[in-house]
């Protein structure tokens, strides 16, 4: 009874702190110096227009993370799946991942992340895509990254921030997306996974109050300075940036 009366707590505490800086929004972290730039032709050829894949290779944590930046410059909701592979000096391949968004709705830009916790000297994709089979309901919604403020995580002091969504939708969806963050010499510096859901929202799309369904989650805690002000590690010093890769969107159980 104790440890679920302190996780109410924990909780509660940090909900506090999301809705004390929710209007603070995350700046967007901006990528210029791609790898590569691709311009991929739709499956169906009488849809007119392209789909514009941006990719940028990283170390996060002493392994490798590939970004990629996919725009439907198509006149048409589209399906979208990525093929990715892993390859070693030599080219062999050492895994291969797909990802797919259903809700890729015509003029839409996301971000697929890919991190597959090893080391790889290469990265190779391929684009597929067809019509949306049903209504891309991503149209309606609007997803938000609270910019990361100092707080307290029981008794240490923290690094929070927190994922909030505005659904203009009359449905309860789900949304899962990785937040990806970036330190102000480019690195990354944190990736976190969440999936929650949202219910509809008649505020939309103001990013005020109407995100009062926020998911927080800490960046970093220290013990050692949990009496007084926060000292970060020198990587997470300055403003940090962020980008989101919404990776499920599905109408709510």
């Amino acid at each position: 009874m104790k440890k679920n009366i302190a996780l109410i707590l924990f909780f509660a505490l940090l909900a506090a702190m999301l809705v004390s800086c929710g209007e603070q929004k995350s700046p967007q972290h901006e990528i210029s110096d791609y790898d590569s730039v691709s311009a991929v032709a739709p499956d169906d050829g009488q849809i007119s227009g392209e789909i514009t894949v941006k990719d940028k290779k990283y170390v996060y944590e002493g392994k490798d993370v590939v970004i990629l930046d996919v725009q439907n410059g198509t006149d048409t909701d589209l399906s979208i799946t990525i093929n990715g592979t892993y390859l070693d000096e030599s080219g062999n391949v050492l895994l291969t991942e797909t990802k797919t968004f259903d809700q890729f709705y015509s003029g839409y830009q996301n971000y697929f992340l890919f991190n597959p916790k090893i080391n790889f000297a290469k990265f190779t994709y391929t684009v597929e895509s067809v019509k949306a089979t049903e209504e891309c309901f991503m149209k309606n919604v609007v997803v938000q990254v609270v910019k990361p403020n100092s707080g307290r995580a029981e008794k240490n002091a923290a690094l929070v921030s927190g994922i909030g969504a505005s659904n203009g939708n009359d449905f309860t969806i789900t949304l899962g997306a990785s937040i990806v963050f970036f330190n102000e010499k480019g690195d990354i510096v944190f990736i976190v996974h969440k999936t929650d859901p949202y219910t509809k929202n008649p505020t939309h799309p103001e990013f005020t109050t109407a995100y009062s369904e926020w998911n927080g989650f800490f960046i970093y805690t220290d013990t050692e300075h949990a009496i007084g002000n926060l000292e970060l590690p020198e990587h997470l010093q300055g403003e940090l940036t962020s980008v989101i890769c919404v990776d499920i969107i599905k109408k709510g159980e």
